[in-house]
């Protein structure tokens, strides 16, 4: 597989402590993976984004940023850049002062996801019993 489409309110979510997520909403979302990494994501239509920024391990920040469309590049499955085409607008908060730190439509499916590969093929066969 080398990208995946995601349609209609797609949503990117990861985990980045117990009570917090980077997140990435648009309308429509195109994936590049090479080597079996994500490297790129493609969000055309209110793009919208929600990350925490690190100085070394320690989160200093969140970043809040909007625009029509997003180009986000990763390095070792981490936001290394993030290019905004249309209409950007964005904010870096320090931690304490940002009041909602999830996008609409934030919904995390812990028991849903998988962990590790095998999961995957699990769900599938409990699906079909």
């Amino acid at each position: 597989m080398d990208k995946f489409y995601l349609n209609e309110e797609a949503f990117i979510v990861s985990q980045e402590d117990t009570a917090r997520y980077n997140q990435i909403r648009g309308k429509n979302m195109i994936g590049y993976i090479k080597n079996n990494k994500l490297y790129k994501v493609d969000v055309f239509g209110n793009g919208q984004t929600i990350y925490f920024t690190k100085d070394k391990e320690e989160i200093i920040g969140v970043n809040q940023a909007e625009s029509s469309d997003l180009i986000i590049y990763l390095k070792d499955n981490q936001v290394a850049r993030i290019n905004m085409i249309k209409q950007p607008a964005g904010t870096l908060y320090p931690i304490e002062e940002l009041a909602e730190t999830k996008l609409k439509g934030f919904k995390w499916f812990d028991k849903l996801r998988p962990k590790k590969m095998q999961d995957i093929f699990l769900q599938e066969l409990n699906e079909n019993n």
